[in-house]
Parts: C-alpha cells; structure tokens; sequence
C-alpha cells in the first residue's frame, strides 16, 4: 500500500522546486506532434499490413520505422 497526500493540498517548496525547471515554462505542442514529428493516421489494406510487419519483425524495427523508411525511399527516388 503506497502513501499518498491530500488531494489538493500542495507543497510551496515543491511547486517552487519545479517552477525553477529549464522547461518549467514550456508551451504545450499543438495535438499530434511529437517533436519534430506528427502523429498520423493510415488505413492500409490487410496483405500490405502483413508484409509490413513481417519485414519489420525481421529487421528488428518498428512498423512506424518501416513506413518512414518507405516513404523516404519514394521521395528521394521521386526528387532525383
């Protein structure tokens, strides 16, 4: 069983402890966007899903990875 404080309750030292962070004053990222990234949304057919993640799982890397590998490998063909 953990010990917690008093909801609502706040320590002064704590909160100024935190406020002195570098990002302590840091704006919120607009939604989907992960640093330099963003966060989309793909619908793919099944067989191309399945190839997908066959050829991540023997690479060792994520899905994520295998699309953004992809799709460089178009647009540096497409711009040269």
């Amino acid at each position: 069983m953990t010990i917690r404080r008093k909801p609502g309750k706040r320590d002064e030292a704590a909160e100024a402890f935190v406020e002195q962070a570098p990002d302590a004053g840091h704006t919120q990222r607009e939604p989907g966007r992960r640093g330099r990234r963003k966060q989309i949304s793909l619908t793919v057919p099944d067989p191309v899903l399945e190839a997908v993640d066959a050829y991540a799982e023997h690479h060792g890397i994520s899905r994520a990875a295998t699309f953004i590998m992809a799709a460089r490998k178009l647009v540096d063909r497409e711009s040269s």
